[in-house]
């Protein structure tokens, strides 16, 4: 757990953390380096390498959500594609279910919240681009077209 101060004044040396599960304070990595043109291919690359850390002794869950979520953040902004920003969201949700497994008898509210919000936010996006997807059974990473 991180520290999230430091208390002088106790004479046991007493820190507060923040909570395991990672509701505490948010990480502070950035998805895209500064100054860097970011593509269509750039983004899936970028959603791909965060997937690929999923369940990694030294991957952090909330570290992942933030990095969708700037990611998420990106395509929305530049328009990448509706195809993009499914995929983005559904990988998501797919981390933020990664809690169930470490918590066995429930998954966190806030994470539950969160899978809430982001299945909310894909089918509004299903909804209001019936044309521009096309959902079929049987879709491989190769043979998936996302832009």
């Amino acid at each position: 757990a991180a520290v999230v101060e430091e208390e002088d004044d106790d004479e046991e040396g007493w820190k507060s953390v923040a909570p395991a599960d990672g509701t505490g304070a948010e990480p502070t990595v950035e998805a895209f380096e500064k100054g860097v043109e970011i593509t269509q291919e750039l983004v899936i690359k970028k959603v791909n390498e965060i997937l690929s850390n999923r369940g990694k002794r030294t991957s952090s869950i909330a570290e992942q959500l933030s990095l969708l979520d700037q990611v998420c953040q990106k395509i929305e902004e530049l328009r990448l594609g509706v195809g993009i920003h499914v995929k983005a969201i559904l990988s998501a949700i797919t981390v933020l279910f990664d809690y169930e497994a470490r918590h066995p008898a429930f998954m966190p509210i806030p994470r539950f919240h969160g899978a809430i919000e982001q299945t909310k936010k894909l089918f509004e996006i299903l909804e209001n681009n019936p044309t521009d997807l096309e959902i079929v059974e049987e879709v491989t990473d190769e043979t998936e077209s996302i832009t």
